[in-house]
């Protein structure tokens, strides 16, 4: 229910209104007035939105190209420090840059431990892992058709006498929660609560409803023997909500790198002149109510695949949930 209430508010309200002047002052007007007015961050981030407008109406208004204010909105947008905060035009994409300075911990040639690999579609990827009686479930991304999702019964019936499972999240930007709690489903023992939400509602930058309690249970044949999900800084977004629906479970273990701290359940806007602009609406904390926004999910276990491995074929942080499986 939460997903179409963001979907109705989405696109009941991707044109601002109807006909607007297409003027520089009025495109800075409607992209300051809708995050004024819909952005669900301002406590975190610490940012004076008021002071931003006292100080770039004039500029604006001096302004005669739309580069000039292009320039502009592109400094705002980065100041927000969201990667659910973006600019779009025709040949550019502004986006804030939660990556570089993180090590990549990218997965490395797991096709190397594997017996076999199957791949029933371009979203998962699964297959034993060599010389041990685990599994390796590898997922790509949450923003595929949801029938991709439906492929995780194939990896459970291969695994269901493992002795564990590694699922690999790395490079996991993120997509649908819808899809990602399709994969948690399957590993659910019972229902657990995994998150909070609330959803700016008002005209102040503290008005928000209710905070709304995020459950996953079982769902379809489940797993419920141990699992370590392998993490990276590109995590983000869905594939966090999975991560945390995830740690729910007592003998789940996280493992890799801190994920990329993105929470907030964006919503498009349209300017007069065609740029589209993305603006978080809701917040989102753990179990436990703390945020993830702009911090991300430290793993259990924090564990680097060094630059200088890129090329080896060898996977310290695969190599290492292995040996936790097995007890070692």
């Amino acid at each position: 229910m939460l997903s179409l209430i963001v979907l109705l508010t989405a696109c009941n309200s991707l044109f601002i209104e109807d006909d607007p002047e297409n003027s520089l002052e009025q495109n800075f007007e409607i992209f300051w007035s809708e995050f004024d007015r819909h952005y669900s961050f301002f406590d975190i981030k610490e940012l004076d939105w008021q002071a931003a407008y006292d100080t770039n109406i004039q500029r604006v208004r001096g302004f005669t190209t739309e580069d000039e204010l292009f320039t502009l909105l592109v400094e705002l947008t980065l100041a927000f420090r969201d990667g659910h905060v973006d600019l779009y035009r025709s040949d550019r994409r502004i986006s804030h840059d939660f990556i570089t300075g993180f090590p990549p911990n990218e997965p490395i040639g797991a096709a190397n431990y594997l017996e076999s690999v199957e791949s029933p579609n371009s979203t998962i990827q699964y297959g034993d892992i060599s010389d041990t009686n685990l599994g390796y479930i590898r997922i790509f991304s949450f923003g595929a058709p949801r029938n991709h999702y439906e492929r995780i019964d194939d990896a459970i019936a291969a695994f269901s006498e493992k002795d564990g499972i590694v699922i690999d999240v790395r490079d996991n930007g993120g997509g649908s929660d819808t899809n990602a709690d399709r994969i948690a489903t399957r590993f659910m023992d019972q229902e657990r609560t995994f998150r909070w939400v609330r959803y700016r509602n008002g005209a102040a930058h503290t008005d928000f409803s209710e905070w709304r309690k995020g459950t996953i249970e079982p769902e379809g044949t489940t797993y419920t023997k141990p699992v370590v999900i392998l993490t990276n800084r590109k995590c983000f977004s869905s594939t966090e909500s999975f991560i945390l629906s995830m740690k729910v479970r007592p003998d789940v273990t996280t493992m890799g790198g801190v994920t990329g701290g993105g929470s907030g359940n964006p919503i498009f806007r349209e300017l007069p002149n065609g740029w589209t602009f993305r603006l978080s609406s809701w917040q989102m904390v753990d179990a436990n109510f703390n945020y993830i926004e702009e911090v991300g999910i430290a793993p259990d276990e924090e564990i680097f695949n060094p630059t200088t491995f890129a090329n080896s074929g060898i996977d310290r942080i695969l190599e290492r949930a292995i040996a936790l499986l097995e007890g070692n």
